[in-house]
C-alpha cells in the first residue's frame, strides 16, 4: 500500500507546477467520508490516493484557498479507534498530519493520563505509552521547558489530582468516569488553615510557578526538580514543611531535593510568604485540596492553552504563525473525540496556523476543540492492528521524540488471548511497494 507520504512524493512535481488560475472556481464540498460510527471494511485498511479538492480551510469557498487532499489512509487500531494519515496540498504548500478518531460509546476504549512518574519528570512519549500499556497517544500540556519541566495546566490521573493552578491555565480536555469527553475549565480549590482557624487560599498545586502573592502546595508527586524557579522575582519567600498536620520546619528559601513521603511543602511568595513566615514549628496547619469544574466525576484531564472551536464555530485565533500542532476535538454529545498532530518546520509539511487547525478539526466533526502543546513536542504514537507495539506515526520537527512531562493515551480492555479472526493480505516488496 502506498502511504500518504509516498503519494506526496510521487505527485509533487505535478502539483507544484499547476497554475493557480487553473484551480476550479466553483465551490466544492469536501468528501464527507464514511458516516459517523461506520465500521472499517473487513478486508483491511481503507486507503485513497485520489487527488480531491477540499474547502475546509476556506469557509467562503475562495478558489485561492482551495486545497487538495492528495492521499488519505485509515487503519484500525482497536475497537472504536482508527488512525488516519493524510497529505494535503494547497497554494501555501504541503501539509501532512495524523488523526486518531476515538469512539467511547460502548467500545471499552478508555482515555488515560500518560506520565513518566513524578510531575516534574520528562520522558519520550513512547516510554509513557509503553508504561501505561496504551495502544495510542499524543503529547499533551505545555510545560516549563527551561526549568522544572512540570506541566503548566491541570492534570488528573484516574481521578487523582496531580497538578493544577487556581487561575491562569485552566482550559482542559476532560474525560469522565462514565466515558464522556468534553472541553471545560478546571480550577484548583485549595486552602491552608492557620493555627488561629483562619483559612487562606492556595494558588497552586505542584505547579512550576507560584502565583504572585500566592502559596504553592508541593507533595511527593512533585519529584526532584528544584523549586527555586517557582518563586523567581519574589521579594520575600517562605517555605513551611508540614507533616501529620504540624509544622516541622520553616525556611526562608526553597529546600533542595524531593518532598519526603508523608510531607507537604507550602511555598509562599511576598504576601503568601508573610503568612507562612509567621508560623512556628509545632503549629497545627490544615490543608484541603480539591478542584472546581462544571464536569463531575473527572477521571482524566490534561491542559491546553487555547480554544480553537466552540459550539461548532471556529474562533478568531491566530491565522499567521505556522507550526507543528497537537490538538483534541470533541463531538457535541461527548461520545467521540479526535486527537490530531500536524507536521511542520519541514520541507514535506509547512505546519498549520491555529485557525487552520480549528477549521480542520471542525471538518472532522468537532463541536469543541482545544490546542495542546505543539512545536517540537508534537508527537503521536499508535499501534495499528497487526503491529506488535505502538510506533511514532508523525514526523516530530526535532528529528525525534522530545522528552515531555505528560500525554493523553488510549487503552483497551484486556483480551482473552484467544484468536477470534484473521485477515490475509498480499505481501508487497521491492518496486511493487511504490506503485
Amino acid at each position: 500500500m502506498v502511504t500518504p507520504r509516498g503519494v506526496r512524493t510521487l505527485l509533487c512535481a505535478a502539483l507544484v507546477t499547476l497554475p493557480l488560475a487553473a484551480l476550479p472556481t466553483a465551490t466544492a464540498a469536501p468528501d464527507p467520508g464514511p458516516p459517523a460510527g461506520a465500521a472499517l471494511p473487513e478486508d483491511g485498511p481503507a486507503a485513497s490516493s485520489r487527488i480531491e479538492p477540499d474547502l475546509w480551510a476556506a469557509p467562503g469557498g475562495s478558489a485561492a484557498d482551495l486545497g487538495f487532499t492528495v492521499s488519505s489512509s485509515t487503519t484500525a487500531v482497536a475497537p472504536g479507534l482508527e488512525l488516519t494519515e493524510f497529505a494535503r496540498f494547497d497554494p501555501n504548500g504541503w501539509v501532512e498530519g495524523d488523526v486518531l478518531t476515538a469512539d467511547l460509546s460502548g467500545t471499552g476504549l478508555r482515555p488515560t493520563y500518560l506520565h513518566p512518574g513524578s510531575v516534574s519528570d520528562r520522558a519520550p512519549l513512547s516510554e509513557q505509552v509503553a508504561s501505561a500499556g496504551a495502544v495510542a497517544g499524543v503529547n499533551a500540556d505545555f510545560f516549563d521547558i527551561n526549568a522544572t519541566g512540570a506541566p503548566l495546566g491541570v492534570g488528573i490521573d484516574d481521578g487523582t489530582l496531580r497538578h493544577a493552578p487556581a487561575d491562569g491555565r485552566n482550559l482542559t480536555a476532560t474525560f469522565t468516569e462514565e466515558g464522556l469527553a468534553s472541553l471545560t475549565e478546571v480550577f484548583l480549590e485549595a486552602s491552608v488553615t492557620l493555627p488561629g482557624g483562619e483559612s487562606v487560599p492556595a494558588s497552586n498545586f505542584n505547579s512550576p510557578v507560584v502565583a504572585a502573592g500566592g502559596i504553592g502546595v508541593f507533595t511527593p508527586l512533585w519529584g526532584e526538580s528544584d523549586r527555586t524557579t517557582a518563586v523567581v522575582g519574589a521579594d520575600r519567600v517562605s517555605e513551611v514543611e508540614v507533616r501529620d498536620g504540624r509544622v516541622v520546619a520553616v525556611r526562608e528559601a526553597p529546600s533542595a531535593g524531593p518532598v519526603a513521603d508523608g510531607s507537604q511543602f507550602l511555598l509562599g511568595r511576598d504576601g503568601g510568604a508573610d503568612l507562612l513566615g509567621a508560623l512556628s514549628v509545632g503549629d497545627a496547619v490544615g490543608l484541603d485540596v480539591d478542584v472546581r469544574s462544571d464536569v463531575e466525576d473527572i477521571a482524566v484531564a490534561v491542559g491546553g492553552n487555547r480554544v480553537l472551536v466552540r459550539d461548532g464555530a471556529v474562533l478568531p485565533v491566530d491565522d499567521v504563525a505556522l507550526h507543528p500542532r497537537t490538538a483534541v476535538g470533541f463531538s457535541e454529545d461527548g461520545e467521540r473525540f479526535w486527537l490530531v498532530t500536524i507536521d511542520g518546520r519541514q520541507a514535506s509539511s509547512r505546519g498549520m496556523t491555529e485557525r487552520e487547525l480549528g477549521h480542520y478539526l471542525r471538518s472532522l466533526g468537532a463541536h469543541h476543540a482545544l490546542n495542546l502543546d505543539g512545536g517540537g513536542s508534537s508527537t503521536m504514537l499508535a499501534r495499528p492492528v497487526g503491529d506488535a507495539e505502538p510506533s511514532v506515526r508523525n514526523s516530530p520537527s526535532d528529528g525525534g521524540e522530545r522528552t515531555v512531562p505528560n500525554g493523553l493515551g488510549l487503552v483497551t480492555p484486556e483480551g482473552s488471548g484467544e484468536l477470534t479472526g484473521y485477515r490475509v493480505e498480499p505481501a508487497v516488496t521491492g518496486a511493487d511497494s511504490e506503485r
